[in-house]
């Protein structure tokens, strides 16, 4: 579960806390608004539990990365590419400085932008963060015919890059 949680270093402060609690209501209350297609409500509800984050667990901290994530699938629905990739990246070096490059949640973020590059055409980018990925899911026990899924995926990008003997 990605929802927030105060940091290991000391005790949240009761004004940490309630930054906590109330970028979970957020996150809540943007899920409730997406599915009502109210997105520039989403937007800002997403924006505002990112600062609540950032003020009670520093800028450096995985649940500011994992609300990063939120908002860039936000902004890549929403066309912005740009942005959403800034963010994207920007959460990913979060992740990677606090999890170990085994973790799920670091290779389900790379993967998740990979996907993103593999759709836009920008194979180069996709192709690295989805090994990186790759790698991590085919250690971890999951769903067989999400694998399935995932290495047809990566080797559409392998092919579209000259690779196709690697598919």
């Amino acid at each position: 579960d990605n929802t927030a949680r105060p940091s290991k270093l000391r005790p949240p402060t009761a004004r940490e806390l309630q930054y906590l609690e109330r970028a979970s209501r957020l996150d809540r209350e943007a899920q409730d608004l997406w599915w009502q297609r109210r997105i520039v409500d989403v937007e800002g509800k997403y924006r505002e539990a990112l600062r609540c984050r950032e003020t009670a667990l520093g800028a450096d901290h995985p649940d500011v990365g994992y609300s990063l994530i939120r908002l860039a699938r936000l902004y890549w629905s929403m066309d912005r590419h740009r942005e959403a990739s800034a963010m994207h990246r920007r959460a990913i070096g979060i992740l990677e400085r606090h999890l170990p490059a085994a973790d799920p949640d670091l290779a389900e973020a790379m993967w998740e932008l990979g996907g993103f590059f593999h759709i836009r055409g920008d194979y180069r980018l996709a192709h690295p963060l989805m090994l990186k990925a790759m790698a991590v899911f085919e250690k971890t026990p999951g769903n067989r015919t999400k694998m399935l899924q995932r290495r047809a995926a990566y080797a559409a990008v392998l092919g579209e890059l000259g690779r196709g003997e690697e598919a």
